[in-house]
């Protein structure tokens, strides 16, 4: 577990083979606009070789 700001992860490159967001993204863009999103998801993308988005309705995004 950590915790930090999703827009500039203190790690490496593909340093983690997975990345699990739970119920971030539709609270990102329901607070923060659609807008948001994107670049936050860049980051996870960046730092993980796999990001797994859970969402509490019960959805999931799997991003290679």
């Amino acid at each position: 577990f950590w915790l930090g700001d999703l827009r500039r992860l203190p790690f490496k490159g593909k340093s983690f083979d997975l990345a699990v967001a739970r119920s971030v993204k539709d609270m990102i863009v329901e607070n923060l606009g659609a807008a948001a999103w994107p670049p936050m998801e860049r980051e996870l993308r960046r730092v993980a070789k796999k990001v797994l988005l859970l969402e509490y309705d019960g959805s999931f995004e799997v991003l290679e």
